[in-house]
């Protein structure tokens, strides 16, 4: 019965939408047959179960999966639907989510490490020295490395959205309060390291996190459907956004921007916890550049080739995306592999494994030593965040993809490169 199910369920899905931009998946010339090779590859079957056995058991209404092993995209597609609702709308591998905590890596992390590699900030660089007004409590002498690797000692979580009601007095909040631990004495992973990180990113450029991730990120990687919803609204016009559920307490003024997490939310939805939106696409194409050690492939629409781009030094990325040697607990703005059965990355890729979770039910895992990235996005969150089943999800999705990648190390897959 769960295999008649599971026929029923499986499958991948191809949605219309309005392409934003120029740049466009462009696929390598091969012969229809060696392109539904690609899309229907049998040894990823056990990863298309456990996708389909999860929609079916409500872990999520749909979500995406693409994996990526030396460059190249070997397995990207679709499953479910927007909602639980049998008239939803399919979830595509265009279907634009709201990435959660994955904004922390791709936003602030990414950002520092152009900083980095301009001499604009150094790892010692303190909080105080580029926000003074944060200095309250003794905060002023975490350093930019504490932040990045959440050892900064600060509180864990602050419910800002119960009691303030301006972006105004979120912020002052943050900026007054205090230590709860010494800084770099322990790892509390804490919303806070990444909001004060975005404002320090958006006090050395000048301008908001928004147009600092668009132009220093996603324009150079030709990326045009991913981005703070809150300033790309005509970006994702026409795009089908995966719900997530909603917020019935919202007290501000304004009008509440899109993004699920409250103190985003708070914060205009631009902050560098949380709020950024993008597709899988846009995901991988970001997992690449890092596995090609800051080297991005992108398709130029106007000369109708691939060309490559650098966005970071070698040294850079190996630098940011190495496990820390302080407390040995994570990499600088990226979280690491770690060596527990129960670990999101699974059981088969290495602890030189870097990546992020994100609360909506969105992940990324880049393993350097094997050349793989996973990327699952899921709107796990729809109707309500109650259930916690993505945890499992998430290990198996990796074990699934990582032993049909190692069922036949040498054999060449029929791929696409992947453009958005």
């Amino acid at each position: 019965m769960r295999f008649a199910i599971t026929f029923l369920l499986l499958s991948s899905f191809t949605f219309l939408f309005t392409e934003i931009g120029e740049a466009q998946v462009k696929p390598h010339q091969k012969s229809r047959k060696s392109q539904k090779k690609f899309n229907r590859n049998n040894r990823f079957d056990s990863l298309r179960l456990v996708m389909n056995v999860s929609i079916a058991e409500r872990a999520f209404p749909g979500g995406v999966v693409g994996v990526i092993k030396n460059g190249r995209t070997v397995f990207l597609e679709s499953f479910g639907k927007a909602t639980y609702d049998s008239s939803a709308s399919p979830i595509s591998i265009e279907t634009v989510f709201d990435l959660a905590s994955v904004t922390k890596p791709l936003t602030a992390g990414l950002l520092v490490m152009k900083l980095y590699e301009e001499n604009r900030i150094r790892l010692s660089d303190t909080l105080g020295q580029f926000l003074p007004q944060a200095n309250a409590g003794s905060k002023g002498k975490i350093t930019i490395r504490q932040l990045l690797t959440h050892s900064s000692g600060l509180v864990a979580f602050r419910r800002y959205h119960d009691t303030l009601n301006t972006t105004e007095k979120v912020l002052n909040a943050i900026y007054q309060d205090s230590l709860f631990r010494n800084p770099g004495d322990t790892t509390i992973y804490s919303d806070i390291n990444f909001v004060l990180l975005g404002k320090i990113v958006e006090k050395i450029y000048g301008k908001n996190l928004s147009d600092c991730f668009d132009e220093q990120i996603a324009r150079p990687m030709k990326l045009n459907r991913i981005g703070f919803h809150a300033g790309a609204l005509n970006q994702f016009a026409g795009v089908v956004i995966a719900p997530v559920e909603k917020d019935t307490l919202w007290k501000m003024s304004f009008e509440r921007p899109l993004v699920h997490d409250p103190t985003s939310a708070k914060l205009s939805g631009i902050s560098a916890n949380a709020g950024l939106f993008g597709d899988v696409k846009s995901v991988l194409s970001i997992c690449t550049m890092l596995l090609d050690e800051g080297i991005a492939t992108v398709y130029d629409s106007l000369e109708k080739k691939v060309k490559k781009v650098k966005i970071f030094e070698p040294t850079t990325v190996k630098r940011f995306t190495t496990r820390d040697t302080v407390l040995g607990e994570r990499a600088l703005g990226f979280d690491m592999k770690s060596n527990n059965e129960k670990t999101s990355a699974g059981r088969y890729m290495t602890l030189k494994t870097f990546g992020h979770l994100g609360y909506t039910g969105t992940s990324f895992w880049i393993d350097p030593i094997k050349k793989v990235a996973i990327v699952l996005l899921t709107n796990r969150v729809y109707p309500n965040s109650l259930n916690n089943a993505i945890r499992g999800v998430r290990r198996k999705v990796s074990d699934a993809a990582m032993k049909a990648l190692e069922k036949n190390p040498k054999e060449q897959f029929e791929t696409t490169e992947v453009h958005p």
